[in-house]
C-alpha cells in the first residue's frame, strides 16, 4: 500500500466494510470503540447490527485506544494488532477475547483497501 491514508480515510473504509460484510458478525460478535488519541477521533463499530457511529458507545464490549500512526500501521499491514498490544502501543479495555478477534475486522478492511489502491 503505497498511499498514506488519514485516520478519516481509514474510518471511512472501516464503515464501508462493516456495512457491506455480513460475515463479520461471526468474526467479531460485539461492539468495538476505536479511539485515536492524538486526534480525539473515535469510531463505534456495532458488528452485530453492521452499523458504525462517530459517537463513542456508552458500554462497548471492547475499546481500543491508539495513535493515528499505529492505526495506519495496523491497517496497512506493517503491524499486527497482537504485536501492537504486546509492545504496549495500544490500550485495550473490555473483553480481551474480543481483542484477539479484532484481526478479523482488520483483515476485511485490508482486502477492501488493496482492491482500491
Amino acid at each position: 500500500m503505497a498511499q498514506q491514508l488519514t485516520t478519516e480515510e481509514i474510518f471511512q473504509h472501516i464503515e464501508e466494510t462493516v456495512k457491506s460484510t455480513p460475515g463479520l458478525k461471526k468474526k467479531f460478535p460485539g461492539i468495538l470503540v476505536l479511539k485515536v488519541s492524538d486526534s480525539e477521533s473515535s469510531l463505534t463499530i456495532d458488528v452485530p447490527k453492521l452499523t458504525t457511529s462517530r459517537t463513542p458507545h456508552p458500554k462497548p464490549n471492547l475499546t481500543i485506544t491508539l495513535s493515528s500512526s499505529i492505526l495506519l500501521k495496523i491497517f496497512n499491514g506493517t503491524l499486527k494488532p497482537q504485536a501492537a498490544f504486546m509492545k504496549k502501543l495500544i490500550k485495550i479495555e473490555g473483553r480481551l477475547g474480543l481483542a484477539m478477534k479484532f484481526q478479523g475486522i482488520v483483515g476485511e478492511v485490508r482486502k477492501r483497501l488493496k482492491s482500491r489502491l
